[in-house]
């Protein structure tokens, strides 16, 4: 029998199938299909062909971060890795761990910087309640701020700012950019400095 003839009914559960259980938030948690790695255990960034997680670590999974999909302790467990010298390179978060095959500092997706991506991350952070985690991001992006004097461009380098005194800008990205520029309303709602209401 071909398996295009197979008789749906009788076929093998796909491993892309996932189990749900419920988060102490009472929200509904899918990480059965989190990768487990020498980085650690987080949401995969997606399965291959026969359902399995692909064991990459990138700042999507920060996107998760505040929104009820993941329980408090896998939260902690991702916002730990990603403020891990693997992903933030100290001027905001690499799209790709630097011990993920492909990486590379000046790759578009690959290993750059993108400073809206890591405000994303930070917002989650800060809903997840994760204050530490969040103010840690947002100063790296505050000096890679600082470095283009305040005209950030649309993505950066992800070298390290322990081995560079600035980011180096890729090659034709806008600068400034506009969705850069907005990533200033996170850092500004993270690190709490609100004005003071008028009249006072």
């Amino acid at each position: 029998m071909t398996r295009a003839s197979a008789d749906p009914r009788t076929a093998a559960t796909p491993p892309t199938q996932r189990t749900q259980r419920t988060t102490r938030r009472g929200s509904t948690s899918t990480c059965a299909s989190c990768a487990t790695t020498h980085d650690g255990h987080y949401p995969a960034i997606a399965l291959d062909r026969d359902g399995r997680a692909v064991d990459t670590l990138t700042t999507n999974a920060g996107h998760l971060l505040g929104t009820g999909i993941l329980d408090p302790h896998e939260e902690a467990e991702v916002a730990a890795l990603l403020t891990g010298p693997d992903v933030s390179s100290g001027f905001g978060l690499r799209t790709l761990a630097t011990t993920s095959g492909g990486y590379w500092p000046l790759s578009y997706h690959g290993g750059s910087v993108w400073t809206h991506d890591t405000a994303i991350v930070a917002r989650g952070m800060a809903r997840a309640g994760l204050d530490g985690p969040a103010r840690e991001v947002v100063a790296g992006m505050l000096a890679a701020a600082e470095a283009f004097d305040y005209r950030v461009p649309e993505l950066h380098a992800g070298d390290a700012a322990s081995e560079t005194p600035r980011p180096a800008p890729y090659p034709a990205a806008c600068r400034p950019q506009a969705w850069s520029a907005a990533a200033a309303v996170t850092a500004w709602d993270v690190l709490g400095a609100r004005p003071e209401p008028a009249g006072r």
